[in-house]
């Protein structure tokens, strides 16, 4: 937490390693962790895992105005949606493997507090 620059955009992860493929993060090592002191900052945005546990957190965090990972639009725009995804971990090796580096390039613009972007979850 030393390391994080609360000015700017951070992303809070659900697991440690996810958090390891982006700068300025937080890994929770757990959904279940609270995490209501974090919503009042401005700058937060979470990007739980592409589960149950995870995209019902994010609904939650979305119902507040919070901004969350549009999990589900970021795979079908990438053309990933074919392979079972469940965090960052997995997305950086299936990128890795099927050789789509490209889909990284973008991954900020999905992330919305946009209430009608809970279809994408």
């Amino acid at each position: 937490i030393l390391h994080i620059n609360f000015q700017h955009d951070f992303t809070l992860f659900e697991g440690p390693i996810d958090a390891k493929f982006m700068k300025n993060t937080l890994g929770l090592a757990t959904v279940a962790r609270d995490t209501s002191h974090f919503d009042e900052m401005p700058t937060v945005r979470y990007m739980f895992d592409n589960d149950k546990a995870g995209k019902d957190a994010m609904f939650s965090k979305l119902k507040k105005g919070k901004r969350i990972f549009l999990w589900s639009k970021f795979l079908k725009d990438n053309k990933l949606d074919i392979y079972n995804i469940k965090d960052l971990n997995d997305l950086v090796k299936v990128c890795y493997k099927y050789n789509k580096p490209g889909a990284f390039k973008n991954i900020d613009n999905y992330f919305s507090d946009n209430k009608l972007d809970s279809l994408y979850l």
